[in-house]
Protein backbone atom coordinates (compact mmCIF):
# COMPACT_ATOMS: atom_id res chain seq x y z
CA UNK A 1 0.00 0.00 0.00
CA UNK A 2 1.55 3.48 -1.02
CA UNK A 3 1.41 5.93 2.03
CA UNK A 4 -0.41 9.41 1.26
CA UNK A 5 1.33 12.20 0.61
CA UNK A 6 2.30 14.24 3.85
CA UNK A 7 0.24 17.11 2.56
CA UNK A 8 -2.35 14.96 2.22
CA UNK A 9 -2.30 13.53 5.30
CA UNK A 10 -1.85 16.98 7.48
CA UNK A 11 -5.34 18.51 5.02
CA UNK A 12 -7.26 15.13 6.60
CA UNK A 13 -5.83 15.41 9.84
CA UNK A 14 -6.84 19.45 10.34
CA UNK A 15 -10.37 19.16 8.41
CA UNK A 16 -10.90 16.11 11.40
CA UNK A 17 -10.34 19.15 13.62
CA UNK A 18 -12.12 21.38 12.00
CA UNK A 19 -15.16 19.17 12.08
CA UNK A 20 -14.97 19.32 16.08
CA UNK A 21 -17.52 22.31 16.48
CA UNK A 22 -16.49 23.81 19.99
CA UNK A 23 -19.03 27.15 19.41
CA UNK A 24 -22.04 28.16 17.35
CA UNK A 25 -20.91 29.66 14.10
CA UNK A 26 -22.50 33.97 14.40
CA UNK A 27 -25.19 34.11 12.08
CA UNK A 28 -24.81 37.27 11.07
CA UNK A 29 -21.61 40.03 10.81
CA UNK A 30 -20.82 42.08 13.24
CA UNK A 31 -18.14 44.80 12.11
CA UNK A 32 -16.02 44.64 15.46
CA UNK A 33 -16.21 41.16 18.01
CA UNK A 34 -14.80 41.44 21.53
CA UNK A 35 -12.78 38.50 22.24
CA UNK A 36 -11.81 37.15 25.93
CA UNK A 37 -9.76 34.85 26.98
CA UNK A 38 -9.75 32.56 29.56
CA UNK A 39 -7.85 29.83 31.59
CA UNK A 40 -8.86 29.76 34.87
CA UNK A 41 -11.04 32.81 35.58
CA UNK A 42 -11.30 33.95 39.14
CA UNK A 43 -15.43 34.66 40.31
CA UNK A 44 -14.54 38.23 39.81
CA UNK A 45 -13.38 37.87 36.03
CA UNK A 46 -16.66 35.78 35.41
CA UNK A 47 -18.81 38.52 36.64
CA UNK A 48 -16.93 41.11 34.78
CA UNK A 49 -17.33 39.02 31.59
CA UNK A 50 -21.15 39.32 32.17
CA UNK A 51 -20.73 43.12 32.75
CA UNK A 52 -18.99 43.20 29.07
CA UNK A 53 -21.08 41.14 27.38
CA UNK A 54 -24.14 43.12 27.84
CA UNK A 55 -22.14 46.28 27.29
CA UNK A 56 -21.14 45.16 24.14
CA UNK A 57 -24.52 43.89 22.88
CA UNK A 58 -25.99 46.95 23.57
CA UNK A 59 -23.64 48.43 20.63
CA UNK A 60 -24.19 46.25 18.51
CA UNK A 61 -20.89 44.41 19.06
CA UNK A 62 -20.03 40.73 18.98
CA UNK A 63 -18.40 38.80 22.06
CA UNK A 64 -16.98 35.79 22.84
CA UNK A 65 -15.11 33.95 25.06
CA UNK A 66 -12.38 31.57 24.29
CA UNK A 67 -12.03 29.10 26.87
CA UNK A 68 -8.33 27.04 26.83
CA UNK A 69 -9.76 23.84 27.63
CA UNK A 70 -6.77 21.76 27.88
CA UNK A 71 -6.84 21.39 31.52
CA UNK A 72 -10.31 21.84 32.03
CA UNK A 73 -10.93 17.80 32.55
CA UNK A 74 -14.10 18.28 34.16
CA UNK A 75 -15.50 20.70 32.16
CA UNK A 76 -16.18 23.05 35.02
CA UNK A 77 -14.64 26.33 33.21
CA UNK A 78 -16.48 25.82 30.41
CA UNK A 79 -19.74 25.20 32.39
CA UNK A 80 -19.43 28.28 34.44
CA UNK A 81 -18.48 30.56 31.39
CA UNK A 82 -21.75 28.82 29.47
CA UNK A 83 -23.67 30.05 32.21
CA UNK A 84 -22.19 33.35 32.18
CA UNK A 85 -22.48 34.24 28.47
CA UNK A 86 -23.90 33.36 25.41
CA UNK A 87 -21.55 32.41 23.12
CA UNK A 88 -18.03 30.73 24.28
CA UNK A 89 -15.09 29.08 22.19
CA UNK A 90 -13.36 26.40 23.78
CA UNK A 91 -9.70 24.76 22.29
CA UNK A 92 -7.24 22.66 23.28
CA UNK A 93 -3.18 22.40 22.99
CA UNK A 94 -3.45 19.50 20.57
CA UNK A 95 -5.64 21.99 18.05
CA UNK A 96 -3.27 24.50 18.37
CA UNK A 97 -0.80 22.66 17.13
CA UNK A 98 -2.71 21.55 14.09
CA UNK A 99 -3.04 24.48 13.27
CA UNK A 100 0.61 25.99 14.00
CA UNK A 101 3.24 23.30 13.03
CA UNK A 102 5.69 25.15 13.78
CA UNK A 103 4.99 25.04 17.53
CA UNK A 104 6.66 22.16 18.10
CA UNK A 105 9.92 23.63 16.84
CA UNK A 106 9.35 26.43 20.01
CA UNK A 107 8.43 23.75 22.69
CA UNK A 108 11.84 22.44 21.73
CA UNK A 109 13.71 25.78 22.37
CA UNK A 110 11.44 25.85 25.49
CA UNK A 111 13.25 23.14 27.33
CA UNK A 112 10.01 22.46 29.31
CA UNK A 113 8.42 19.77 27.29
CA UNK A 114 4.94 20.95 26.91
CA UNK A 115 4.72 22.19 30.41
CA UNK A 116 4.59 25.92 31.27
CA UNK A 117 6.10 27.72 34.19
CA UNK A 118 3.16 28.05 36.94
CA UNK A 119 2.30 27.39 40.62
CA UNK A 120 0.20 24.59 39.69
CA UNK A 121 1.62 23.24 36.47
CA UNK A 122 -1.04 23.39 34.38
CA UNK A 123 -0.66 25.99 31.89
CA UNK A 124 -1.23 24.68 27.94
CA UNK A 125 0.91 26.31 25.69
CA UNK A 126 -1.77 28.48 25.58
CA UNK A 127 -0.05 30.62 27.57
CA UNK A 128 2.63 31.89 25.41
CA UNK A 129 1.14 31.08 21.81
CA UNK A 130 -2.25 33.54 21.41
CA UNK A 131 -2.01 33.30 17.98
CA UNK A 132 -3.18 29.86 17.60
CA UNK A 133 -6.02 29.88 19.99
CA UNK A 134 -7.33 32.87 17.86
CA UNK A 135 -6.71 32.03 14.97
CA UNK A 136 -8.94 28.84 15.82
CA UNK A 137 -11.77 31.04 16.77
CA UNK A 138 -11.47 32.94 13.59
CA UNK A 139 -10.97 29.76 11.42
CA UNK A 140 -14.36 28.20 12.22
CA UNK A 141 -16.21 32.09 10.95
CA UNK A 142 -17.59 31.47 7.69
CA UNK A 143 -15.83 34.28 5.13
CA UNK A 144 -19.08 36.24 5.44
CA UNK A 145 -19.15 36.54 9.22
CA UNK A 146 -15.35 37.61 9.78
CA UNK A 147 -15.46 40.56 11.94
CA UNK A 148 -13.25 43.53 10.49
CA UNK A 149 -11.97 44.23 14.21
CA UNK A 150 -11.03 42.01 16.76
CA UNK A 151 -10.62 43.12 20.14
CA UNK A 152 -8.85 40.55 22.23
CA UNK A 153 -8.87 40.70 26.25
CA UNK A 154 -6.75 38.67 29.29
CA UNK A 155 -9.64 37.79 31.50
CA UNK A 156 -7.43 39.39 34.49
CA UNK A 157 -7.67 42.75 32.77
CA UNK A 158 -9.89 45.41 34.42
CA UNK A 159 -12.30 48.07 32.63
CA UNK A 160 -13.44 51.07 34.19
CA UNK A 161 -16.91 52.37 33.19
CA UNK A 162 -18.49 51.25 29.89
CA UNK A 163 -16.04 48.56 27.75
CA UNK A 164 -18.15 49.49 24.85
CA UNK A 165 -17.43 52.98 25.03
CA UNK A 166 -13.67 52.63 24.66
CA UNK A 167 -14.15 50.21 22.05
CA UNK A 168 -15.74 52.45 19.91
CA UNK A 169 -13.72 55.41 20.39
CA UNK A 170 -10.85 53.45 17.96
CA UNK A 171 -13.87 53.06 15.46
CA UNK A 172 -12.30 55.46 13.18
CA UNK A 173 -8.42 53.72 13.66
CA UNK A 174 -7.60 51.92 10.14
CA UNK A 175 -4.77 50.38 12.10
CA UNK A 176 -3.94 46.24 11.03
CA UNK A 177 -2.53 46.31 15.31
CA UNK A 178 -3.73 48.29 17.85
CA UNK A 179 -1.09 47.58 21.04
CA UNK A 180 -0.37 49.57 24.09
CA UNK A 181 3.65 49.31 23.51
CA UNK A 182 6.68 48.23 21.88
CA UNK A 183 9.73 47.30 23.39
CA UNK A 184 13.11 45.81 21.47
CA UNK A 185 14.38 42.34 22.83
CA UNK A 186 17.63 40.77 23.60
CA UNK A 187 18.70 37.90 22.99
CA UNK A 188 20.42 36.00 25.98
CA UNK A 189 18.20 34.48 28.53
CA UNK A 190 16.74 36.37 31.66
CA UNK A 191 15.87 32.99 33.22
CA UNK A 192 17.91 29.85 32.99
CA UNK A 193 15.47 27.76 31.10
CA UNK A 194 17.08 24.96 29.44
CA UNK A 195 18.28 22.21 31.44
CA UNK A 196 16.35 23.95 34.58
CA UNK A 197 13.64 22.16 36.48
CA UNK A 198 10.49 23.89 36.37
CA UNK A 199 10.23 24.19 39.62
CA UNK A 200 13.30 25.79 40.19
CA UNK A 201 12.66 28.13 37.28
CA UNK A 202 9.79 29.35 38.59
CA UNK A 203 11.04 30.06 42.01
CA UNK A 204 13.57 32.80 40.48
CA UNK A 205 13.43 36.06 41.87
CA UNK A 206 13.60 38.48 38.36
CA UNK A 207 14.97 40.65 41.27
CA UNK A 208 17.98 39.29 40.96
CA UNK A 209 18.65 39.60 37.68
CA UNK A 210 20.26 42.83 36.57
CA UNK A 211 19.63 42.63 33.06
CA UNK A 212 16.95 43.40 30.67
CA UNK A 213 16.80 40.58 28.31
CA UNK A 214 14.33 38.14 27.19
CA UNK A 215 14.00 34.37 28.03
CA UNK A 216 11.75 33.97 25.13
CA UNK A 217 13.94 35.44 22.40
CA UNK A 218 14.79 32.04 20.73
CA UNK A 219 11.41 30.57 21.16
CA UNK A 220 10.13 30.97 17.49
CA UNK A 221 10.00 28.35 14.94
CA UNK A 222 12.86 28.60 11.65
CA UNK A 223 10.19 29.69 9.45
CA UNK A 224 9.42 32.66 11.38
CA UNK A 225 12.66 33.91 11.32
CA UNK A 226 12.93 33.86 8.14
CA UNK A 227 9.95 35.97 7.32
CA UNK A 228 11.19 38.45 9.72
CA UNK A 229 14.11 38.74 7.41
CA UNK A 230 17.14 40.15 9.96
CA UNK A 231 15.11 42.72 11.43
CA UNK A 232 15.68 43.74 15.33
CA UNK A 233 12.75 41.69 17.22
CA UNK A 234 10.27 43.77 19.34
CA UNK A 235 7.48 42.23 21.76
CA UNK A 236 4.51 43.93 23.15
CA UNK A 237 2.17 43.53 26.27
CA UNK A 238 -0.99 41.63 24.78
CA UNK A 239 -3.42 42.40 27.67
CA UNK A 240 -5.44 44.48 25.62
CA UNK A 241 -4.48 44.33 21.84
CA UNK A 242 -7.28 44.90 18.12
CA UNK A 243 -6.58 43.06 14.89
CA UNK A 244 -8.12 43.67 11.81
CA UNK A 245 -9.21 41.18 9.92
CA UNK A 246 -6.50 41.51 7.42
CA UNK A 247 -3.92 40.86 10.09
CA UNK A 248 -5.99 37.76 11.02
CA UNK A 249 -6.24 36.69 7.67
CA UNK A 250 -1.99 36.80 7.47
CA UNK A 251 -1.44 36.11 10.85
CA UNK A 252 -3.40 32.15 10.09
CA UNK A 253 -1.56 32.16 6.66
CA UNK A 254 1.81 32.40 8.90
CA UNK A 255 1.15 30.12 11.47
CA UNK A 256 -0.42 27.14 8.61
CA UNK A 257 3.41 27.77 6.52
CA UNK A 258 4.74 27.02 10.03
CA UNK A 259 5.66 30.46 10.98
CA UNK A 260 5.20 31.39 14.92
CA UNK A 261 6.77 32.15 17.74
CA UNK A 262 5.95 33.40 21.52
CA UNK A 263 3.01 35.64 21.00
CA UNK A 264 4.35 38.86 22.21
CA UNK A 265 6.90 38.60 19.71
CA UNK A 266 4.90 37.18 16.89
CA UNK A 267 2.10 39.97 17.04
CA UNK A 268 4.29 42.68 16.77
CA UNK A 269 7.06 41.22 14.13
CA UNK A 270 4.21 39.83 11.83
CA UNK A 271 2.92 43.34 11.43
CA UNK A 272 6.14 45.16 10.54
CA UNK A 273 7.92 42.22 8.24
CA UNK A 274 4.40 41.83 6.30
CA UNK A 275 3.65 45.31 5.69
CA UNK A 276 0.66 45.70 7.69
CA UNK A 277 0.02 48.76 9.79
CA UNK A 278 0.41 49.26 13.43
CA UNK A 279 -1.04 51.86 16.21
CA UNK A 280 -1.06 52.47 19.97
CA UNK A 281 -3.74 52.85 22.46
CA UNK A 282 -4.30 56.48 23.29
CA UNK A 283 -2.52 57.12 26.45
CA UNK A 284 -6.12 58.21 28.51
CA UNK A 285 -7.09 54.70 27.46
CA UNK A 286 -4.55 52.90 29.48
CA UNK A 287 -4.30 53.10 33.84
CA UNK A 288 -2.15 52.16 36.03
CA UNK A 289 -0.73 49.25 36.70
CA UNK A 290 -1.03 48.02 33.15
CA UNK A 291 1.99 45.35 33.44
CA UNK A 292 2.45 41.71 33.98
CA UNK A 293 3.56 41.86 37.41
CA UNK A 294 0.71 44.73 38.18
CA UNK A 295 -1.68 44.06 40.46
CA UNK A 296 -5.07 46.01 41.63
CA UNK A 297 -7.26 45.54 44.49
CA UNK A 298 -10.95 45.69 44.54
CA UNK A 299 -10.79 48.81 46.75
CA UNK A 300 -8.47 50.59 44.16
CA UNK A 301 -10.18 49.47 40.82
CA UNK A 302 -13.63 50.66 42.57
CA UNK A 303 -11.78 54.18 43.22
CA UNK A 304 -9.87 54.23 39.99
CA UNK A 305 -10.93 56.87 37.28
CA UNK A 306 -13.27 55.42 34.23
CA UNK A 307 -13.03 54.78 30.63
CA UNK A 308 -9.42 52.90 31.43
CA UNK A 309 -7.64 49.35 30.94
CA UNK A 310 -6.18 47.95 34.27
CA UNK A 311 -4.09 44.63 34.30
CA UNK A 312 -3.70 42.93 36.43
CA UNK A 313 -6.69 42.39 38.41
CA UNK A 314 -6.17 38.41 40.51
CA UNK A 315 -9.34 38.41 41.63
Amino acid sequence: QVLAPAATMWRAWRAQWAGLAHCEPPRERRRTWVMVRVHRPTPGAVARVREWEKSCAGAGIGFVVSVDATYDHDGAVTTAMKQAVHDVHTYTQDEMMVVSPGIVECIDKMGLGFLVPGPKHDRSLAWGFHAEAIALWFEHLSEDCKPEYLWVLEDDVGVTGDLAAVVGAYDSDKSDLITVSTQPTVPAPRYPVMGVALDDWWKDERDDVEDESWCWYHTCSAEFVQRIEGRSRLSSPEHVQRFSKRYLDTMTSWLHSGATAWSEMLMVMLCTSAGLTMGFFDPRHIGDPFSFEGRMTREQFAAAPAGKFYHALKW
